[in-house]
């Protein structure tokens, strides 16, 4: 047979690229082994065809149990970056918490110029009871795990209370941060 190699395998002919690069060997993707024997009889005929079933219902069996770990390993890596994400945003919250402190006495500095200012009109700032101070700055918060989960569909792989603990937390900070930006709008 011309196609037999010297080990008996099938030798697929070289292809070259229509653009006259350098050709590449093309090898099949599955060897399918035809059988050892003629099939004599319907017996023969079904034993070949359940053969064939079974290790299809295998390979189907193993890419399903692959995937299965596969979805197991992403749902773990996607809590661990929602807990180290909600993490960094309570330490933010925090950091913002002791900033609006801050803020609120430095508020309450500008009411007491503003109302000096009211009553005694055309005071020189250096005679003034304290300094006008506008810094105020949004609230800016970590959302990008979150996101890459649901984008992902790795939230419609956990429990429904777990998926809607994440959303209440995620919708709670968008509130926040969609105020905080409002605020400093104005």
């Amino acid at each position: 047979d011309p196609l037999q190699g010297p080990t008996g395998d099938l030798d697929v002919p070289e292809q070259s690229a229509s653009d006259g690069s350098n050709s590449q060997l093309v090898t099949p993707m599955l060897d399918v082994d035809p059988p050892h024997h003629a099939i004599g009889s319907w017996r023969d005929f079904f034993i070949h065809i359940a053969t064939i079933v079974v290790g299809l219902l295998i390979a189907i069996g193993l890419q399903q149990m692959v995937e299965s770990v596969h979805d197991h390993h992403e749902l773990d890596a996607a809590r661990q970056a929602l807990l180290h994400e909600q993490q960094s945003n309570d330490k933010i919250w925090a950091d913002d918490e002791g900033g609006w402190r801050n803020t609120f006495v430095e508020l309450k500095n500008n009411l007491t110029v503003l109302e000096y200012i009211k009553h005694h009109p055309g005071t020189p700032q250096t005679e003034l009871p304290g300094e006008l101070r506008w810094i105020q700055g949004p609230f800016h918060w970590n959302h990008a795990a979150w996101d890459a989960a649901q984008r992902k569909g790795i939230v419609q792989r956990m429990s429904p209370e777990e998926a809607n603990s994440y959303l209440k937390y995620y919708e709670g900070m968008a509130v926040m941060s969609q105020q905080s930006l409002q605020t400093w709008d104005a």
